[in-house]
């Protein structure tokens, strides 16, 4: 319809975030909810989530559980040494992720 083809249009087609992961200790308000919740308003049928990571401290692992709950992974992580070599020097814990809305 008409009305599901211009609400396609109002949403991008792109959406990239990096690792914002940070809290100042384990258990302190986090600013997770908020982010997803503007994410979740971004987020259309047809919108790719690019989602780069950096395993350093619990909240990224809890940062991706929750992007986890609300979209679909499209493809398996990618490390950072496959994109870029450069990676491959050191021990880097950087991965990319691929999502979007759950079907």
């Amino acid at each position: 319809s008409t009305e599901n083809e211009s609400e396609d249009l109002s949403k991008p087609s792109l959406i990239i975030i990096g690792d914002v992961a940070y809290q100042h200790k384990p258990g302190a308000p986090s600013h997770f909810d908020a982010l997803m919740s503007t994410l979740l308003k971004f987020l259309g049928p047809k919108t790719l989530v690019i989602f780069g990571t950096r395993m350093r401290m619990p909240a990224s692992a809890d940062l991706l559980e929750m992007f986890n709950t609300h979209m679909e992974e499209c493809c398996e992580p990618i490390p950072a040494d496959e994109i870029d070599v450069s990676f491959g020097k050191f021990k880097h814990q950087i991965t990319i992720h691929m999502f979007r809305q759950r079907r």
